[in-house]
């Protein structure tokens, strides 16, 4: 049974909310939808849609070339993680424009957050290293929040969640008073 996805919503970016700073490094590839098995998948590609590869530099684009694509294809847009990045991934969390509690603790960290693709899903990016003690976490129903960083990447929509900041900082700071409560 195929999924009835709307493609031009999945697909909806919001440049002029995105970050600069991502915006200058050259470490973005578009994206499309794929199902499979009833699934919604979302592999990275080159703006000729041809496949692209979070370990691969040479299948990765600038800012403009991926927005460009995507505009065209409807296609999305995602950055790779590399070095100082850490992807921050909420799923689900979302209801009715309702941000679940322990996901909206998550959104005190100061640093950049948008709704995913689906809308039902938050988005991060934050510097720094993933503590050794943080552990992917399953939560209530089918919510979860994971921290990746390196040979990842992730969806990019521009749709920033209210007073949330268009830079970043680090994740030590944002996580000084926050790792008891969490572990």
């Amino acid at each position: 049974m195929a999924l009835n996805i709307n493609k031009e919503y999945y697909t909806r970016i919001f440049p002029e909310n995105i970050p600069e700073e991502l915006k200058s490094i050259d470490h973005w590839v578009n994206w499309r939808i794929i199902e499979i098995k009833g699934k919604i998948t979302k592999p990275p590609i080159k703006p000729d849609g041809k496949f692209a590869s979070v370990d691969d530099k040479g299948t990765w684009s600038d800012f403009d070339t991926v927005l460009d694509s995507a505009r065209k294809n409807h296609f999305g847009i995602g950055f790779v993680l590399t070095n100082d990045y850490i992807g921050l991934d909420l799923d689900h969390v979302i209801d009715n424009k309702n941000i679940m509690e322990w996901a909206q603790n998550i959104l005190k960290w100061d640093t950049y957050f948008e709704k995913s693709p689906s809308g039902t899903g938050i988005r991060g990016i934050i510097k720094g290293d993933i503590p050794k003690w943080f552990v992917n976490r399953k939560f209530e129903g089918e919510s979860r929040f994971e921290m990746w960083k390196n040979q990842r990447y992730v969806t990019i929509t521009g749709d920033v969640i209210k007073n949330t900041r268009i830079n970043f900082i680090d994740l030590e700071e944002s996580l000084k008073n926050i790792k008891y409560k969490y572990t």
